[in-house]
Order: structure tokens, then C-alpha cells, then sequence
């Protein structure tokens, strides 16, 4: 058996690997989040600083990656060339530009609303409301940008909301409530991201062109939430009111965090990347389907959270809703 033979028997195994890995990192971050934020005032750190470390740590593990796989190799022509190639480079349109910090602001609204939603949900509720936001509004952008969609598609995109108002419907008046609103949001935003992202999707997913913009969005993020921090922070200073907000950082709520940023987003979504080069967009999205579950499991394990009927019903309801757009999607 040569070389090729080889690798395209091994291939189907590496593909199944490599995205098995992805959702339990997916399933994985709310896990950390939710063993970092439970317990009110007396978690092992507050939703502000776990978001700020978890974006910088996830940052710095993207830019390493691409430092290891994808540093250039300098020759003695690129480098005679690099002059020239300096003053030729060609600057990003304005258009370019602003969708580069929108997805980036869509990224720290993601990772923002996640923690802080994460303060009144348990793991598989989060995980089931974020999942079911995120495909929800790629199924709309589709929608708007002028994919008509077919009377199965509808049923299934009626199908889902109706999944989300049953799971609701009970903490229509309860503190859970605002969590739904909060966690909704970050779905919105990380579906904004990916749509915003998805100009590169005719580009090799495996190329350096992906770490290094998923680098750069970090990296502003980073930035951003830092702002955010000083304003939250300097609020109740001007105004008086310390207990409004407050700043915890624990040696467990730093690793935790760090753990999300490093394993579960920054390599996790890396191995992604790498998983999709041998998915099919259905395949891709469809797989998906499990994160909400698998974290479900993971809060049974490590947080004794109860996987109820009601969670179990309402998430059942709303991923065939999601499944029947998926799969029967106009080829």
C-alpha cells in the first residue's frame, strides 16, 4: 500500500478524531465556565475577569499555533524581494476594515455574555439556549441575504422556537430568565461572528490565514473587555456603589479560565478548523447537534447539576427543529 492509499483509508478515522475532540472542547467550555461562576459571591472568580483571561489566554495559545505550524522559512530571495513586497502590499478596504472589528466585537459579546449568563443557568440548559441561538441566526442571515426556504425548512425553524419557548416558558418570571436573555445574545453574537467569517470559506481551513484572523479578532477582544473592565470597575468607585460590582480572582478561577482560553477555545477551535477540511457543510452542522448534550453530561459529572425531563424534552424538541433545516436543505 503506497503513501496515498494509506492516507485516504486513514483519512475518515483522522476526520472523526479530530471532531470528536472539537465538540468535547465546545461541550467543555461551559463546563469550566459554569465550575468558575457557580456558587454567587462565593465563586473561584467573577464573569468579567474569567472572560478577560480566557480571551487572552486563547490569544496567546491561536498566535503560538501559528507561530509552530505556519512561521515563514526566509530565503535569500523572499528576503532581497521583501522591500519591494512591503511597499506593493495593498491595504484593506474601509468595507474590510469595519468588518474585521464587528467580528471582533462580535467575539467579545460572545464571550461576555456568555460568562455572565452562565451566573444564573446550569450547564446544559446554557449550552442548549447558546447552540439553538447560534444556528437560529445563521438560519435568518441565510433567510435575509436571499435563501428562500423551503415549507420543510420553515416547519423546522418553527419547530425549534417553539422548542425554546417550552424550555422558557416556566422562567418567564424567574432570575433564570435574564440568564436566557444573556446566553441568547452570546448565541447571536457567535453566529454574527461565523457568518462574518464566512467570506473565507473558499480558502484552505487548515490554511495560516485562518489562525492568524481568529488571532487578530482575540487579540482585539482582549482589548475590548479590558475597556469594559475599567468602565464596570470604575463605575461603583464614581457612583458609590462597590456592591455592584465586584472583582474576585482566585488561583482556581484563573486556571479555570485558562483552561477554557488555552484547551477549549484557542486549541479547540483550531482542531476544528482541521476537522472541517474533511466535513461536509451538513456534516459540520449537524454534528453540532451533540455539543448541548455532551455538556449536559459533563455538568452531571463534574457540577451534579440534574438533567431533567423538562431540558430533555424542550432540547429534544429544539434540535430536530434545527436537524430538519440541516438535513433537508436544498442541495
Amino acid at each position: 500500500m503506497n503513501n496515498q492509499a494509506f492516507v485516504s483509508v486513514i483519512q475518515p478515522y483522522k476526520t472523526l478524531l479530530l471532531t470528536s475532540i472539537a465538540l468535547v472542547a465546545f461541550a467543555a467550555n461551559s463546563v469550566l465556565c459554569r465550575m468558575a461562576l457557580s456558587g454567587g459571591l462565593n465563586s473561584a472568580i467573577d464573569a468579567n475577569s474569567f472572560t478577560f483571561i480566557r480571551l487572552l489566554t486563547g490569544a496567546i495559545t491561536l498566535g503560538i499555533l501559528h507561530w509552530i505550524f505556519y512561521r515563514p522559512q526566509p530565503t535569500l530571495a523572499t528576503q532581497l524581494a521583501e522591500p519591494h513586497n512591503q511597499s506593493s502590499s495593498v491595504k484593506p478596504s474601509f468595507v474590510s476594515r469595519v468588518y474585521q472589528y464587528l467580528s471582533a466585537l462580535m467575539l467579545l459579546m460572545y464571550a461576555w455574555f456568555f460568562s455572565v449568563g452562565y451566573l444564573f443557568l446550569d450547564t446544559g440548559t446554557g449550552a442548549l439556549i447558546l447552540f439553538g441561538a447560534v444556528q437560529v441566526t445563521m438560519i435568518m442571515c441565510a433567510i435575509l441575504q436571499g435563501h428562500k426556504p423551503t415549507l420543510i425548512e420553515m416547519s423546522g425553524i418553527f419547530l425549534a422556537f417553539m422548542g425554546l419557548a417550552y424550555l422558557i416558558w416556566p422562567s418567564l418570571t424567574e432570575p433564570t430568565f435574564s440568564g436566557f436573555i444573556l446566553m441568547s445574545l452570546s448565541g447571536v453574537a457567535w453566529g454574527m461572528y461565523s457568518v462574518l467569517g464566512k467570506h473565507r470559506a473558499a480558502q484552505p481551513l487548515n490554511s495560516s490565514s485562518v489562525l492568524t484572523t481568529n488571532f487578530i479578532h482575540f487579540g482585539r477582544a482582549v482589548v475590548g473587555m479590558l475597556v469594559v473592565m475599567v468602565i464596570l470597575y470604575l463605575y461603583p468607585l464614581i457612583y458609590q456603589q462597590a456592591e455592584f460590582i465586584e472583582l474576585r480572582i482566585s488561583q482556581q478561577g484563573i486556571w479555570l479560565a485558562a483552561m477554557s482560553g488555552i484547551f477549549a477555545s484557542g486549541l479547540g477551535y483550531a482542531i476544528w478548523y482541521a476537522a472541517l477540511t474533511g466535513l461536509q457543510a451538513t456534516q459540520a452542522a449537524s454534528v453540532q447537534l451533540s455539543v448541548p448534550l455532551l455538556a449536559a453530561v459533563g455538568g452531571l459529572i463534574f457540577m451534579q447539576e440534574q438533567i431533567t425531563l423538562h431540558l430533555l424534552m424542550s432540547g429534544s424538541i429544539i434540535l430536530a427543529g434545527i436537524a430538519i433545516v440541516i438535513l433537508f436543505k436544498p442541495k
